[in-house]
């Protein structure tokens, strides 16, 4: 083919050069501009890019160049007349000869220095020795050459001389037979007289942040930087803000800091010279400048993406799966796994993909079959922002290959048939993916009309199939095919029969419309449908057509019993209303008006501004969101209220029906017994009709207190009780002009009432409710006739919770409730008029009594060590240690090569202990840093309360425990895991080979419970030991696990274990061959024992040769000491073909059998791909891909392509891609 881009045009390239060994040239002489009194330009220009270097002073000088080292040394004694040993020290130094040679410093003495190069011959020691009293360079590598000299003496003459050296080190030090450096030159100072200040040129603004901006300028001398700025413009000094910088320069660069965020700001620049000429001095047209503005940016991201899904692990096979889940925000794909837990960046292994996305997919590949594998993702965004890791799942990976067909284990079943659809569902026994024939007629597999199928590798299989036709017979098999191949294995023929046409009937109102619960402000309407919709009243105070009433009240719920309630309402009015219903489908009344869907039109009137019911609670009590402490009490009623809630550790009855109680006081003018009655005693007036119950009395003052049951008793009547419990009657009068009153006896008072704190009878615990009081007279509701003594203690309920707003949806919090205690509650609500269970005690307002019971309190168990210490993995250097807990916590071991015995915070006793330094047994910094075992049973850690540098403080009595001098001990090291798990793996490094080691191992919980919280049980452990491996080793790692992984057009990753750890070596080419002898090496100098070595560059489409190998720390590998499986015997892979990256061409767009509620879509491509159609009633124009309404897929891999779209409109137009 010669029509396309292969083969390519002719391109060209330039090989490099030989090495370069030639110094920069100086390729025009050196000049010197912006001469002041104190300051020069030096400029020069080289053939190659170096370094600027100007040596400079007022005595002619040569160039000096560091000689090469012959290996002499010269020693040179001081000579103070002529030169010093510290003119070598500063390495400032020259001899007086042609060479002007610069020697390097080896040693040196007060009086004595060696440098380095023998100066035989060139210099004799007694020579006088000069220098270039300075020197300015820039390390920047220019072809261009600018230093500035500062500093300098005015109205002096300077001589100087430069030099440049390029990236590979060639300059004036290493070529002294060329024109670098240069020669000597010369100029002179000005003087001090000076009156113009300078002129300022290309000011910019560059680095602009959130906070900070840079301006720069340039000036045409040498002079100070200041700028000014604000929020706007302003004249030259009356800026909000400055910025300045003293160094005389004229490259002029300062940095404004502490700056608002996407805020504009104004400025200004100026500069002084050294003679005070500037923007306040001798000012000119650009000093200071015009006003210049900018705009800060935005602030940076600094929000670690959040992890917004589940983290699933799907198409899992015997050596990879696919892990994925969701950010709230563009960021990379981070995974690290292990075959055991661990925390974010512990596991072995991991897998990156930097892709910005948020949905993010990440292959995992190389694993063993039938493992278990444990996980963990992140990401990052592209500020930088996180991981903020997942919580750890796990997956297992398939057993190794297989070669049996997959079995279907359960029953087909069809479900949600609908006219065009069909849902086919059955599950084997190993992953495999979904497919069903089907068509009109019973036929073999492979036979039917249609195909569906789904490649995912389930175990529960689930096939949906679209496009049928309504009241149509269908026969079908289903089938599944293992990830090995192993398949189909087929079902018997089945069959399912499509319903008829969808629905395009509006819901039927089935029943009357009532009107119900009508108060002066509200309305229940109610009504039945044959079919489930949502609820719709449209209401006005006058008829109309639906959709044209002034108001409307709607419930979205789909169901068949219609009940909306309108609020709001004017009392005493007439109220014209229609109902209508929507099914799911969205027929209703806006779609047919020939029913009964809208209704006709209905009225109802509102009651008058009277309100005397109390709001009637409509639901169960529910008690939610219970703590040790707290609870959520929740309950509804048919009309806005408040929300009252009594509760209490004991139960309590709401007041019950209303009596009046009088209580009377009695002051007897005589009685016939010594004792007037007993309490509880019925008391007969003058006539049978006057009758009471004995309430209290005393003696003292022959007083009774009597509540009044029946008829009147009047001053002067006889008063009988009944037979006390002298056997006798008990009579008196009460005595004349004596009031009758509401005093209380020794038992309750009538302030007990009115305050409504009151329960007669502690048994019942019924509390009343004051409905009304005189002095001498109080009502209350409940009748304690035969309950209660009235002599009885008042009891309460405890508490009281609340809130006045009014709501029909009640919820009131209540707290300070103690843990782990069952609680009695009742609920009420009352109304706006004053309607509730004060006011009407014949409803379910309040409650009946309900109870719940508070959660216990935290645990305070430290985790239980359920397995003994285990010790695995022993190298020379490194061991992991194991165990495992009867719950969740981090994992700690201590450890060192002496017996220790753990130690715990003692419990504080309130006394403290004063130590004195004793260096000979311990130091008060070894209690400084806690980690001290005082050399007792106890082993006791104490806490520092104060120290100095030879006392220290500690919290705890230590008499009888341990004396000052005892000798102090600690375990040396610690090393611990944060994560919260029941099996621990601790890994200590940094190990001495072939050395005994103690240890213990701890963990604590999420609640702080461990080892220095609880002491008493196994935790910490007990000691153990175990014992590192010896330095002696002369075997080669055993390599095994070689696999190849992310196989790609140009790239491979090969990855192997070895039983230690090792190198990793690979040698690969397009040819076999033995080990040393490949074309091609990779390899990584770590010491691992799970390697992994990628490959880049490859061919597509080719065969590769490989071998592995390992070395370990002992030179042990395949090139010494070498055993069967290192080096790897001789493998291959074979890359991929290059990728195709170009999308299908679309032609010959066609829209085919068109009905009512059908069409087929249909179109060609030049190469295999998929079927999509989206489509929708808005025009293509205002669409665009993945934003339609609707979407319906077709056949796949495909070049002739068809989808039927179905439950379309009739007569409506639809757009589509």
């Amino acid at each position: 083919s010669d029509i396309d881009a292969n083969p390519s045009n002719d391109d060209t390239f330039t090989t490099g050069s030989v090495s370069d060994v030639t110094a920069p040239q100086i390729t025009s002489a050196p000049s010197v501009t912006s001469i002041t009194k104190n300051s020069a330009q030096i400029q020069w220009n080289t053939d190659e890019p170096g370094n600027s270097m100007v040596y400079y002073g007022m005595v002619n000088r040569t160039w000096s160049a560091d000689p090469a080292y012959d290996g002499t040394d010269t020693t040179f004694t001081d000579n103070a007349a002529s030169w010093t040993v510290d003119a070598f020290k500063n390495k400032k130094i020259n001899p007086s000869t042609a060479q002007k040679e610069i020697y390097t410093i080896k040693s040196n003495t007060a009086t004595t220095i060696v440098v380095s190069g023998d100066i035989t011959g060139i210099a004799a020691t007694g020579d006088g020795f000069t220098i270039y009293e300075s020197v300015e360079s820039d390390a920047g590598s220019v072809y261009s050459h600018s230093v500035m000299l500062t500093g300098l003496a005015q109205t002096t003459q300077y001589h100087f001389t430069v030099a440049s050296t390029d990236a590979v080190g060639n300059g004036p030090d290493k070529d002294d037979l060329d024109n670098n450096p240069s020669g000597d030159d010369v100029f002179t100072t000005t003087d001090a007289l000076d009156g113009a200040a300078p002129v300022i040129s290309n000011i910019t603004v560059e680095s602009k942040t959130d906070t900070t901006a840079v301006i720069t300028w340039e000036t045409d001398e040498p002079c100070n930087s200041v700028v000014q700025y604000g929020a706007n413009e302003m004249l030259w000094g009356s800026y909000d803000s400055t910025r300045s910088n003293a160094q005389l320069v004229t490259s002029h660069s300062v940095t404004l800091t502490g700056l608002t965020q996407e805020t504009q700001y104004h400025f200004k620049v100026g500069s002084t010279d050294a003679h005070s000429n500037g923007p306040d001095n001798n000012s000119n047209s650009t000093n200071p400048s015009s006003d210049h503005s900018f705009t800060t940016v935005a602030a940076p991201d600094q929000t670690a993406p959040q992890i917004t899904s589940a983290i699933t692990v799907t198409s899992i096979t015997q050596n990879s799966a696919v892990v994925q889940w969701q950010t709230n925000e563009l960021s990379n794909s981070l995974v690290q796994y292990d075959t055991s837990s661990q925390t974010w960046g512990n596991y072995s292994f991991s897998e990156n993909d930097g892709t910005m996305v948020t949905s993010h997919s990440v292959t995992l590949t190389g694993l063993s079959s039938n493992t278990v594998y444990y996980v963990r993702v992140g990401s990052v965004d592209a500020y930088g922002n996180g991981p903020d890791p997942s919580g750890e799942v796990q997956f297992t990976t398939t057993a190794a290959d297989d070669f049996t067909d997959p079995t279907i284990t359960s029953a087909i079943t069809v479900t949600s048939i609908t006219h065009n659809s069909a849902l086919i569902q059955w599950q084997t026994d190993e992953l495999s993916n979904s497919m069903v024939h089907y068509g009109a007629d019973s036929a073999a597999w492979g036979s039917y009309d249609s195909t569906r199928s789904d490649a995912e590798m389930v175990t529960d299989h689930s096939v949906v199939l679209t496009g049928l036709t309504a009241d149509s017979l269908y026969h079908f098999r289903v089938g599944s095919t293992d990830a090995f191949g192993n398949g189909p294995v087929t079902s018997d023929d089945n069959t399912f029969t499509t319903t008829d046409a969808p629905d395009e009937a509006a819901p039927q109102i089935t029943s009357a419309i009532t009107v119900t619960s009508i108060t002066q402000n509200s309305a229940v309407i109610q009504w039945q449908t044959d079919e489930p919709g949502n609820s719709m009243v449209e209401y006005d105070t006058t008829g109309q057509t639906w959709g044209n009433y002034a108001s409307s009240e709607n419930d979205a719920e789909m169901v068949t019993d219609h009940s909306v309630m309108l609020t709001g309402l004017t009392s005493n009015t007439e109220y014209h209303f229609r109902v209508g219903s929507t099914d799911a489908v969205g027929n209703g009344p806006d779609t047919s008006a020939i029913d009964n869907n809208p209704s006709n039109d209905n009225s109802f009137t509102t009651g008058g501004a009277s309100d005397e019911i109390a709001p009637q609670v409509t639901s169960a009590i529910t008690v939610t969101s219970i703590t040790q402490n707290t609870a959520v009490v929740q309950w509804k009623t048919d009309e806005q209220g408040n929300s009252t809630v009594y509760y209490g550790t004991e139960a309590g009855d709401w007041a019950g029906v209303s009596d009046d109680i009088r209580v009377l006081e009695f002051q007897a003018a005589g009685y016939s017994d010594c004792v007037p009655g007993d309490v509880g005693d019925t008391v007969t007036g003058a006539t049978p009709a006057d009758t009471g119950i004995m309430l209290s009395y005393d003696n003292a003052q022959r007083k009774w207190w009597v509540q009044l049951t029946g008829g009147v008793f009047t001053s002067g009547d006889t008063v009988t009780t009944d037979t006390n419990s002298n056997g006798g009657t008990t009579t008196g009068t009460i005595g004349m002009g004596t009031s009758l009153n509401a005093s209380g006896g020794p038992g309750w008072t009538v302030n007990d009432f009115v305050n409504k704190q009151v329960n007669p009878d502690i048994s019942l615990k019924n509390l009343y409710t004051i409905k009304a009081n005189t002095a001498d007279k109080i009502v209350v509701e409940g009748d304690i006739t035969g309950t209660a003594d009235l002599g009885d203690d008042f009891a309460v309920y405890d508490s009281i919770a609340s809130n006045a707003g009014m709501v029909t949806d009640h919820s009131v919090n209540l707290t300070g409730l103690s843990a782990d205690t069952l609680y009695y509650l009742q609920v009420s609500s009352t109304d706006v008029h004053g309607n509730g269970p004060d006011k009407s005690l014949t409803d379910n307002n309040p409650s009946a009594y309900d109870t719940f019971t508070t959660v216990g309190l935290p645990d305070a168990t430290a985790p239980q060590i359920t397995s003994a210490t285990s010790v695995t993995s022993i190298t020379k250097n490194t061991a992991v240690v194991g165990w495992d807990t009867d719950e969740p916590g981090n994992g700690v071991v201590y450890y060192g090569t002496v017996n220790r015995t753990w130690s715990a915070d003692p419990t504080y006793d309130g006394t403290d202990t004063t130590f004195t330094d004793n260096a000979a047994s311990w130091t008060v910094d070894a209690f400084k840093n806690k980690k001290v075992n005082p050399s007792t049973v106890q082993k006791e850690i104490y806490t520092i309360k104060s120290n100095t540098a030879t006392t220290i403080v500690v919290a705890g009595n230590l008499l009888g425990i341990a004396l000052t001098n005892d000798e102090f001990t600690i375990y040396e090291s610690v090393e611990s895991d944060a994560g919260m798990a029941t099996t621990h793996r601790v890994t200590l490094t940094g190990l001495t080979a072939d050395t005994d080691y103690y240890f213990q191992v701890c963990s604590t919980d999420s609640y702080g419970n461990g080892p220095d919280t609880d002491n008493a049980d196994n935790n910490p452990s007990i000691w153990n030991t175990f014992k590192t491996a010896t330095t002696s080793d002369s075997a080669a790692p055993v390599i095994s696990g070689i696999t190849v992984a992310s196989l790609s057009n140009s790239t491979a990753i090969i990855t192997w274990q070895t039983d230690e750890p090792g190198n990793s070596v690979l040698q690969y080419g397009t040819s076999s061959a033995g080990w040393g002898s490949f074309t091609s090496v990779e390899s990584n100098a770590d010491m691992v024992t799970f390697h992994s070595v990628s490959l880049t560059g490859l061919s597509s489409t080719t065969q590769y040769h490989f071998m592995v190998g390992s070395t370990d720390a002992f030179g042990n590998g395949p090139d010494l000491n070498s055993n069967a499986t290192n080096p790897s015997s001789d493998d291959t892979f074979t890359t991929t073909g290059v990728p195709d990256e170009t999308a299908p061409v679309i032609s010959g767009i066609t829209v085919a059998s068109v009905d009512d509620h059908t069409a087929t879509i249909t179109w060609t491509t030049d190469e295999p791909g998929s079927s999509v159609v989206q489509y929708g009633l808005q025009s293509a124009g205002s669409k665009t891909w993945g934003n339609y309404a609707f979407s319906e897929t077709g056949p796949g891999n495909v070049v002739s392509h068809s989808v039927t779209l179905t439950g379309l409109t009739a007569s409506t137009a639809y757009y589509f891609r």
